[in-house]
């Protein structure tokens, strides 16, 4: 299994929930224009709770999507706590770029499409 999917999950501050989406949306239209290998990108909402559902090409394409976000999730990290969640396996370079992040990794096992 190449694809790498991945949940980012926010718990917003009081009060900024506004300011989040309108990152969200710099978010969102950045990836709509650079990413070539985002085959899933959605943003969910339930009051100061946000899950960002993502599905990568692979790990390269995950790592494209973070070079071409550029300091749009910093500015998202500074108004939420942050937990993300990696599925499928992931490159060594990979995971390298996003351990400062502390993610939870589940490898692939098996399954089918």
């Amino acid at each position: 299994m190449t694809t790498i999917r991945a949940k980012a999950i926010f718990n917003i501050e009081e009060n900024k929930v506004d300011l989040f989406k309108q990152i969200a949306t710099e978010c969102i239209a950045s990836v709509e224009e650079k990413d070539k290998s985002t085959h899933k990108y959605d943003w969910f909402f339930s009051d100061n709770l946000c899950v960002v559902d993502e599905e990568f090409e692979n790990s390269e394409g995950m790592l494209s999507h973070l070079k071409n976000l550029g300091n749009l999730p910093n500015r998202l990290i500074e108004m939420a706590s942050f937990d993300i969640e990696i599925y499928g396996n992931p490159s060594s370079e990979l995971l390298e770029a996003i351990n400062g992040l502390n993610p939870k990794i589940y490898y692939f096992y098996e399954g089918f499409i």
